[in-house]
């Protein structure tokens, strides 16, 4: 293998596989979001995919390849929406939705829509050991407790938050700096 460069091989596939008729006329739905504000994207951590990796440090010392946040949560949210809001890059926000509220440093940059702000799923443990708990916020503490009624699995995409800033100036870097 390593005198050819590599393992090659053919791949053969089948085409007995096909799609029902009925997929074809399916229509996703509009997601409904209760409240009001702007909407709540929990996102997968790079680092820490589900909370799984929180109790390692190592994976706690990874800078986030976006944000370069360590040993902590960020809320992203959009330049423009934040300019209007009075929020700078760094200030501590103060989300709050029905289930409850939490705070954290702001990241603006554009990957985020207008109307939305993401926080990464993954931290905020409280009964994970000494290299989990108490670091970042636990984002699903923001979500009612409620399932898809398509796939049975928790429902990410259901709550609306208010954002406030909390005090102002952390020093964070940019999105430039990154």
């Amino acid at each position: 293998a390593l005198q050819r460069g590599g393992v090659f091989q053919t791949v053969s596939f089948s085409s007995s596989v096909r799609l029902s008729d009925e997929v074809y006329g399916l229509k996703p739905a509009a997601v409904k979001l209760e409240g009001e504000g702007f909407a709540l994207l929990p996102t997968v951590s790079l680092r820490h995919r589900d909370g799984q990796g929180a109790s390692n440090p190592w994976l706690q010392e990874i800078p986030d390849p976006v944000t370069s946040f360590v040993w902590g949560s960020w809320a992203d949210l959009n330049p423009v929406t934040a300019k209007k809001m009075g929020i700078a890059h760094g200030d501590m926000i103060r989300i709050k939705s029905p289930q409850g509220e939490a705070e954290l440093p702001a990241f603006l940059h554009y990957g985020v829509h207008e109307d939305a702000i993401a926080i990464p799923i993954g931290q905020g443990h409280t009964h994970s050991g000494r290299n989990a708990d108490g670091y970042g916020v636990n984002v699903l503490s923001l979500l009612p407790s409620a399932t898809d009624r398509a796939s049975g699995e928790f429902a990410y995409l259901t709550t609306r938050v208010q954002v406030g800033v909390s005090f102002t100036h952390l020093t964070l870097p940019t999105s430039r700096e990154v």
